[in-house]
This record gives structure tokens, sequence and C-alpha cells, in this order.
């Protein structure tokens, strides 16, 4: 079970390009293996992390304060540690909707029986 699963999280650094080709980690895969090597023993935060770096890559995870500008009614005044925890705070908010859903609207009809 333990191969599955390290197969599986190398595959997912190869499919991300934290590594490459050669099994030599890439700027990104030395950004991800520095990030984790901070965290000194907390494997509570491993997930975390890894989000971020994703977040990171995708250039969503910035300490911007203006990035969230629809987001009428959020609490932006204050000191400067509060609205450090108000730009987490949006930022956490925005990532955890996830995409929006739309489903093609499918019709039933009803079968017609016919009585033999």
């Amino acid at each position: 079970m333990d191969e599955v699963l390290y197969n599986s999280i190398w595959r997912f650094l190869a499919v991300r390009e934290y590594v490459d080709a050669k099994h030599h980690l890439t700027a990104w895969g030395k950004v991800l293996a520095g990030a984790i090597a901070g965290l000194k023993g907390q494997p509570d935060m491993e997930a975390a992390t890894v989000v971020a770096v994703e977040l990171l890559r995708l250039g969503s995870l910035t300490a911007d304060v203006t990035m969230f500008p629809s987001y009428n009614g959020a609490p932006m005044r204050g000191s400067s540690t509060s609205a450090y925890l108000t730009v987490h705070n949006l930022l956490l908010t925005y990532h955890s909707q996830g995409p929006t859903i739309q489903h093609a609207r499918i019709t039933h009809r009803r079968s017609r029986r016919v009585a033999p």
C-alpha cells in the first residue's frame, strides 16, 4: 500500500513539474522542498503548504490588499496586522468556493406503455 502512495506522490510531482525527467528538482520543486523543510516537523501543515505553492504558481497568492476589489463590505480598516489577516481571510474565502458548476438542462420524457 505504501508503494502505491509513494508512486502517486511521485507522479503528482512529475505532472506538476516539481521534478524533471531525470528526477531532479525543478525551480518550483526547490521552492516546495524549501517550504516543506521550513515546517520543521509539522506534517499536518504539508497539504496547506502544497496548496500555497500551487496558488503561488498561479499568481493567486500575493500580499496585495487590493486583490479583491469586488468584495464590498470587507473589513479593510485597522492596523497593518488586521489588514494582513483580512487579506488571508479573503484569500481563503475566495479559493475555498471553488469553481461554479453549470449543468446542462436535461429533459425527461415519460415513456408510454403500449398495452399488450
